[in-house]
C-alpha cells in the first residue's frame, strides 16, 4: 500500500471512530471523556435590587462529561447579608441542601433559590453555590447582584446652642401627675406623649383617655401638650412579638405609615418618635424591615415638613453591641435617634443602678464615633426601682412611691450620685434632682444637646436648668 492510501485509511478510520465515540467539540470536551464532569451556573432575576429586597437564582447543574454522575447534589452558601426565603423544588435538607442523585451524559438539574437581603456593610448579593458528584470536581458559581440604597431624603440637623430638654408622658396611673408638672413653668423644649401602640394583631391603636386613662389622646390633651412645648412627638410603643407582625405586612406597614402622618399633621406635632424595643429578641429580618419602615415613615413625615425620632438601645462597647442586630451606623440619616442610657439594673440584677456614669459616658462615646452628634439624643432616667438583691424581679417606682417606702430616711448617695438605700432584704434606688443634675452635667460636657427624661408623672426634675 503506497502513502497516499495509508493516508486514505487512516481518515476514514479516524472518521469512524469519531462517530461511533462522539466528535470532541473543544478541549474541555476532550478532557471529559470517560467521566463525569460537572458545570454550574446561576442566572439572577435582576441585576440589582434595593437593600432589604430579595432575588430569585436560577440554578442548572449539568453533566458535561461522558459518563453518568452518581450521587449528585448542590449546595447553596449564604453570606451573613443573604437569607433564604423560599425555592422551587424544596431543599432536600435545612433550605441548602439539594439532593439530586444520578445525571445523564448532557442531563442538566435545574431550581430556582430566593434569597433576601440581611443590609449590613456589603454592596452585593453573591448566591454562592456548588455542585458535586461522586468522582467529579465541584463546580461552583457565584453571580454578584449589586445592593441599591433606599431612597432616603436626608435631612441637616443644625447644632442646638442650648440643651434641648424633652420628656416622655405615657397614660395612665402612676403618672397622672405630668401635666401639672409641665405647666408649673420648669424648662421643658419638647413634650412626647404616648399616644399609639401596636396591638396584638400588628395594627396601631389609639391610646384614649376613655380606655387607657390619665394623659392618653384626646383633643384637649393633645392642645394642652401644644401650649406647653415648643416641640412635639407623639410616641408610639410595642412589644417585638406584635411589631414583628406590623413590619412584616405591606398593608400594615402602609397604614401605620399614613396614620401617624395624618396624625402629626392634624394636630401640628412635630413629628413621631417610634419606641420599640425589646431589641435583644429581634431577629435579622425584624431589623432588616424595621430599618425599612422607619425609612419610608421618614420620607412621608418629610414630605409633610414633620420629623422623626427612633428609639435605640444603649450600646457602650462591642459586647454591647454583640447583643444586638441594632447598630446605630445604620441610622446616620435619620433625623434623631434616641439612646436609652437607663435601665441598666434589667442587664445585671438588683443591687445595681439604673444608669451608672461610665456606662452612660461609654454609650456617649460608642455613638459619637457612629452618629452626627447633633442627631443624638441621650435618655435620662428619673424613675427607679426596688427588688430582693441579686434577683431581676424588678418593680419600677416613681420617686413619689420611693418616699413612701420603709428605710426611705436611711438612703444615700451611691458612687453614681442615686439615692439607694437597703431594708429589710430589699433594695431600693431613687433619682434624687441632684442625681438629675449631675448625669445632665455630664451628658453636656461630652458634647451631647439633646436629653430626653422618662418620665413625667411622679418624678423630680432638674434645678439647673
Amino acid at each position: 500500500m503506497n502513502h497516499r492510501a495509508k493516508k486514505v485509511v487512516f481518515f476514514v478510520s479516524l472518521l469512524l471512530f469519531f462517530m461511533i465515540t462522539g466528535l470532541p467539540t473543544n478541549v474541555e470536551a476532550a478532557k471529559n471523556k470517560g467521566k463525569c464532569s460537572l458545570q454550574l451556573s446561576s442566572t439572577p432575576s435582576s441585576a440589582s435590587v434595593q437593600l432589604g429586597d430579595s432575588v430569585t437564582y436560577n440554578y442548572s447543574l449539568k453533566n458535561v462529561g461522558t459518563t453518568p454522575c452518581a450521587d449528585a447534589s448542590i449546595s447553596v452558601y449564604y453570606a451573613d447579608n443573604e437569607m433564604y426565603t423560599e425555592s422551587s423544588p424544596a431543599a432536600s435538607a435545612s433550605n441548602y441542601y439539594w439532593y439530586v442523585g444520578a445525571l445523564a451524559r448532557n442531563q442538566a438539574y435545574q431550581f430556582s433559590v430566593t434569597i433576601k437581603n440581611i443590609p449590613n456593610d456589603s454592596s452585593q448579593v453573591y448566591g454562592e453555590a456548588c455542585g458535586s458528584a461522586t468522582g467529579a470536581n465541584d463546580a461552583c458559581v457565584s453571580t454578584p447582584v449589586s445592593l441599591t440604597p433606599v431612597n432616603i431624603i436626608s435631612t441637616t440637623t443644625p447644632p442646638l446652642a442650648t440643651t434641648n430638654i424633652q420628656t416622655w408622658v405615657y397614660p395612665g396611673y402612676p403618672a397622672c401627675g405630668a401635666p401639672a408638672e409641665y405647666s408649673d413653668g420648669r424648662h421643658i423644649d419638647t413634650l412626647k406623649p404616648e399616644y399609639y401602640t401596636v396591638q396584638s394583631t400588628g395594627a396601631l391603636r389609639q391610646l384614649t383617655v376613655s380606655i387607657d386613662g390619665c394623659n392618653g389622646y384626646s383633643a384637649n390633651n393633645a392642645a394642652d401638650i401644644k401650649a406647653h412645648s415648643d416641640y412635639q412627638y407623639v410616641t408610639v410603643s410595642g412589644n417585638i412579638i406584635n411589631v414583628r407582625k406590623l413590619l412584616a405586612s405591606s398593608a400594615l406597614r402602609s397604614s401605620a405609615i399614613t396614620t401617624l402622618t395624618d396624625f402629626v399633621v392634624a394636630n401640628d406635632f412635630t413629628g413621631v418618635e417610634i419606641d420599640w424595643e425589646g431589641f435583644g429578641d429581634w431577629t435579622a429580618t425584624d431589623y432588616a424591615n424595621y430599618k425599612n419602615f422607619v425609612t419610608a415613615l421618614q420620607n412621608n413625615l418629610h414630605a409633610h415638613n414633620k420629623s422623626l425620632i427612633i428609639d435605640a438601645p444603649a450600646i457602650a462597647d462591642s459586647v454591647y453591641q454583640g447583643y444586638f442586630p441594632f447598630k446605630y451606623e445604620d441610622f446616620t440619616n435619620i433625623d434623631y435617634v434616641a439612646i436609652m442610657t437607663y435601665d441598666y439594673q434589667y442587664d445585671y440584677g438588683v443591687g445595681q443602678p439604673v444608669a451608672p456614669e461610665a456606662w452612660v459616658a461609654n454609650t456617649i462615646n460608642w455613638a459619637k464615633a457612629r452618629l452626627d452628634t447633633n442627631k443624638i439624643i441621650i435618655g435620662l432616667p428619673s424613675y427607679g426601682y426596688h427588688g430582693v438583691i441579686g434577683s431581676y424581679n424588678i418593680i419600677i417606682d416613681t420617686y413619689e412611691q420611693s418616699a413612701t417606702y420603709p428605710g426611705y430616711s436611711s438612703r444615700q448617695l451611691n458612687a453614681d450620685g442615686e439615692e439607694a438605700w437597703t431594708y429589710g432584704g430589699t433594695y431600693y434606688v431613687a433619682q434624687a434632682a441632684s442625681t438629675l443634675n449631675q448625669k445632665k452635667a455630664l451628658v453636656e460636657s461630652m458634647g451631647i444637646k439633646n436629653i430626653s427624661v422618662w418620665h413625667l408623672g411622679g418624678n423630680l426634675w432638674f434645678t439647673n436648668n
